[in-house]
């Protein structure tokens, strides 16, 4: 594939908010400032949903006729060479654009500017078939040279885009990629800064057994997201056998969520220190408190004091 140059890429790169100076089409200079400050948002990777946001935001502005149409400025390909170089907002804007040819050709030059990789997210749920096939062919090419953290934004739009008409290619595609990547790229990615990113990084790693005990009830016990809490405290009582067990319950039994410690106090059952839920029939928690009555009946105990706050 020819080159397009790729040196107006370090004009604007995630964590600045300079304006890209690219190779200028001929955008009316408020839109291209416009055009600029959104894809400056989403290359921050703070909002995946910012790549949507540019995508609807670019293809209103030319398909209203505020820019001029993107075949009269985006270069095309002669004797499989470009006429000249695009730049990254040049390339970020036909890719968005209302015209599916443009939007098509636009794909080969992502290669050279892997911070649109996200558009190519995008652009895997376009309404033009052409477009979606080439869009899928480039993400399969460039998804294994991503590092956690593009991988991990990449990840959180196709989550996002899954609910759109066609979205769930992108969203397969990357869920296959994490659950068929090494544990290092995968475990990379489990205190991702994405909500939904982190979730199903967790989910997969424990259906791959990448997780053991020990970090199953830290993050069960600390962790600050509810579900994979839940997620790694239910995990972690799946391999609650017996008293040799009973050590890993400690950070739950501790753990200031009540739901974590309920979970802990269940366990105690299966350990074989049923007796230990005692100490729980005062708790805070009424739910905890009821897990301990829980345990100590099924465990034989007799009349117990009734539940109080």
């Amino acid at each position: 594939m020819p080159d397009p140059d790729p040196a107006s890429a370090s004009a604007l790169v995630p964590g600045r908010r300079s304006t890209p100076r690219s190779v200028d089409p001929a955008f009316p200079g408020d839109d291209h400032e416009d055009f600029a400050a959104l894809l400056a948002r989403a290359l921050d990777g703070a909002d995946p949903g910012a790549w949507n946001v540019f995508d609807r935001h670019v293809r209103d502005a030319l398909r209203y006729r505020r820019v001029p149409p993107a075949h009269t400025w985006f270069p095309s390909f002669h004797g499989g060479r470009p006429e000249r170089p695009v730049g990254l907002l040049e390339l970020a804007v036909a890719l968005c654009g209302p015209d599916g040819r443009v939007r098509e050709a636009a794909l080969r030059y992502v290669p050279r500017f892997p911070a649109l990789l996200p558009l190519v997210v995008v652009r895997c749920s376009d309404w033009a078939g052409p477009v979606r096939e080439r869009a899928r062919a480039v993400l399969r090419e460039e998804l294994p040279g991503a590092g956690p953290e593009p991988l991990g934004t990449l990840v959180a739009v196709a989550l996002g885009a899954g609910s759109r008409p066609r979205g769930d290619a992108a969203r397969e595609l990357l869920t296959g990629t994490l659950r068929d990547a090494p544990a290092a790229r995968l475990t990379a990615l489990l205190p991702s800064g994405h909500r939904t990113v982190r979730r199903l990084a967790h989910r997969i790693a424990v259906d791959r057994g990448l997780l053991s005990p020990s970090v199953l009830a830290a993050t069960a016990a600390t962790g600050s997201d509810v579900v994979v809490q839940d997620l790694c405290a239910d995990a972690l009582l799946a391999t609650v056998t017996g008293p040799s067990d009973r050590t890993l319950l400690v950070p739950l039994l501790r753990a200031r969520y009540h739901r974590v410690r309920a979970a802990g106090v269940t366990a105690l059952y299966r350990s074989g220190a049923a007796a230990d839920a005692g100490a729980f029939l005062s708790d805070r928690s009424p739910l905890v408190r009821a897990c301990a009555r829980w345990v100590l009946r099924e465990a034989g105990a007799g009349p117990l004091p009734a539940s109080g706050g």
